[in-house]
């Protein structure tokens, strides 16, 4: 931005028949968002408790969340942010698909020792007496160097909790106490070459489970996922592909604008296919038969046309809009 003018980099507003399209992909993002709740309310009929079970419920709102982030970024024509997010999405739908499927104490131990194991390494950094406490220290130092110009960062982003009391929860609960013993054995087992030792396993992994994502996408016959959208998100998602924001037409080659929404149609539909698979997942059998059924008449009354519109027609057309 100069002289207070915002960059002409960015698109402040789409064409109105563009926007019109934006819209109506949003909306349709929105319905399935909206119809979370219905899902959550029949796991309740189903036997599932948000105190005993809450790490299924935990996976679906932060699914939904980042599903309503997407209906947002949507409205926006964000392709690029919306692309980086439906790889979480993916991430998210196979991680709850996994936990329903497994044993449910075995599952919900699984999952919850994993992450009182990641709080509990994250919390090092805040020990002084831990080798990993004195490196952040010395580089939380270097840091607050041009404190005066950035302001001083006083303390880590470290979980509120203090995780001293892990031990005395396996001990307590021995399901916990079983899952982390398993735990440490997958843990020994991947570090087994690694010098540092610092390698943790994915909560899925324990109890052979499967020993990375793409083999936890082909338990469930969606490893071509891997290839149509994980793989190729990594670039975006870690910075190493900017330059796919080329873009070449008869006045030359550019730099394309911001929220430019060309090809956001195509990744809204892999958006949208994620998530009628997980609903569809969960439909066929962790909620009632009514519960079944009415979604299944919701889909098909409410969704459906749009949905096979999203994935047959061209909503709208880009005339290349770049800055060279």
């Amino acid at each position: 931005m100069a002289n207070g003018k915002r960059s002409n980099y960015i698109k402040q507003k789409h064409p109105k028949p563009i926007q019109q399209q934006l819209n109506f992909m949003s909306d349709v993002i929105d319905k399935f968002v909206d119809y979370g709740d219905v899902f959550i309310d029949g796991l309740d009929e189903k036997g599932y408790e948000l105190g005993n079970d809450y790490p299924i419920y935990t996976m679906i709102y932060q699914f939904l969340d980042v599903l309503d982030s997407i209906s947002i970024l949507t409205r926006k024509g964000s392709t690029v942010s919306v692309k980086i997010l439906s790889r979480t999405l993916l991430e998210l739908s196979m991680n709850l698909r996994y936990i329903l499927v497994m044993p449910k104490e075995k599952g919900k131990a699984s999952y919850n020792v994993c992450y009182l194991e990641r709080l509990k390494a994250k919390s090092k950094i805040s020990d002084e007496n831990t080798k990993a406490g004195q490196n952040f220290e010395a580089n939380l130092r270097k840091l607050n160097q041009n404190s005066k110009r950035y302001g001083l960062i006083i303390s880590p982003i470290i979980s509120e909790r203090n995780n001293s009391d892990n031990d005395d929860l396996y001990e307590t609960y021995p399901h916990l106490k079983i899952a982390k013993d398993e735990y440490d054995k997958v843990r020994k087992k991947l570090n087994k070459n690694n010098p540092y030792n610092n390698l943790e396993p994915n909560w899925y992994s324990l109890f052979n489970g499967p020993n990375s994502f793409r083999k936890l996408l082909e338990k469930f016959d969606l490893a071509a996922y891997y290839e149509i959208l994980y793989g190729p998100q990594s670039g975006e998602l870690h910075g190493s592909e900017a330059n796919a924001m080329m873009q070449s037409s008869d006045n030359g080659i550019g730099i394309t604008m911001l929220r430019n929404p060309e090809h956001l149609q195509n990744a809204i539909f892999g958006v949208l296919d994620i998530t009628h698979r997980l609903y569809d997942f969960i439909a066929e059998s962790y909620i009632t038969e009514n519960r079944k059924k009415e979604y299944y008449n919701w889909y098909n009354e409410t969704i459906k046309d749009k949905h096979k519109k999203i994935k047959h027609e061209p909503l709208y057309f880009i005339n290349h809009a770049y800055r060279k």
